[in-house]
């Protein structure tokens, strides 16, 4: 089965938003639904918003994020297929010597 890594991360996306919003909602509805009290603020629709951003949106925040996380180990990075990555060329540095020898032949040109 080929699957498409940023189809699945834009799709766990879209369902996380369309249940945190459904959360706030249901939060909101279960806050008007007991009996008022002297404080009007708390019915205030600002209020409750400010309220499930405090309290609840960092859980929702940190889900998102380990549900990503999770993903991205699983299907990992994008790949083309029978595209091999470029060898490694591995540079060796001067030895002392020859560093030496360049700053002797240097000083030594200098000198008149």
């Amino acid at each position: 089965m080929k699957y498409k890594p940023q189809k699945i991360y834009r799709w766990t996306a879209i369902v996380w938003l369309a249940s945190m919003v459904a959360h706030f909602i249901w939060s909101v509805f279960q806050a008007r639904s007991q009996p008022p009290t002297d404080e009007i603020y708390t019915q205030f629709l600002s209020f409750r918003t400010t309220v499930f951003s405090l309290t609840v949106l960092p859980y929702w925040i940190g889900g998102l994020l380990l549900a990503l996380f999770i993903e991205f180990a699983i299907y990992g990075r994008k790949r083309v297929e029978g595209c091999r990555p470029p060898p490694r060329r591995i540079i060796h540095p001067k030895s002392i010597r020859d560093l030496i020898g360049e700053s002797q032949d240097r000083a030594l040109r200098v000198v008149p």
